[in-house]
C-alpha cells in the first residue's frame, strides 16, 4: 500500500512540477479560478438552510453566515448565532459534529450583551462558529438523511 501511494505523491509533484513551469502558470491560475468559480456556483444556499435547521437548537437563530473556500477547495462556513445560554450553543457544535454535513466544528468567539454582543433585542449571547460544509451530493453513498 506504502508504494502505491508513494507512485500517486511521485505523479503529483511531477504534474504540480508541470504546472508551475513558467509556461504553463497562466494555465494553471485560470484553471484554479475556474474550479474556485465552479464550486461557488454549485454551493446551494437552500441546502445550507435545510441542513442547519436540522441541528438548530430552539431559542438559537442564525444572524449571519459567510461560505468561503478553504485552501484544499473545501467549503467552509462562519456562522454568527445569537440565543439566550452559551449551552443553546455547545448544543448547536454537539448536533453539527454529529451530523454528516458539518466537520471540524468550532466556537471561535462569545460575546454578550454586556460586551455589545447581543445581535437582536432577545440575544443575551452570540457566538461565532466555523465548520467545514459537506452538501449531500458530496458524501458518497452514504448521502442520504442524517
Amino acid at each position: 500500500m506504502e508504494s502505491v501511494i508513494a507512485k500517486f505523491d511521485a505523479e503529483k509533484a511531477q504534474a504540480e512540477a508541470t504546472l508551475n513551469r513558467p509556461q504553463n502558470r497562466l494555465t494553471r491560475d485560470r484553471s484554479q479560478f475556474l474550479n474556485e468559480l465552479f464550486a461557488r456556483k454549485a454551493f446551494s444556499w437552500t441546502r445550507l438552510f435545510e441542513d442547519l435547521e436540522r441541528v438548530m437548537p430552539a431559542h438559537l437563530h442564525v444572524v449571519r453566515i459567510s461560505p468561503d473556500l478553504s485552501k484544499d477547495n473545501d467549503l467552509e462556513i462562519k456562522l454568527v448565532v445569537g440565543g439566550d445560554t452559551r449551552e443553546q450553543a455547545l448544543d448547536l457544535v454537539r448536533k453539527m459534529e454529529g451530523s454528516k454535513r458539518f466537520k471540524g466544528t468550532q466556537i471561535e468567539a462569545e460575546r454578550t450583551k454586556d460586551e455589545g454582543g447581543g445581535n437582536g433585542p432577545g440575544d443575551r449571547v452570540t457566538f461565532d462558529i466555523s465548520a467545514s460544509y459537506v452538501p449531500s451530493g458530496e458524501t458518497g453513498a452514504a448521502g442520504g438523511s442524517d
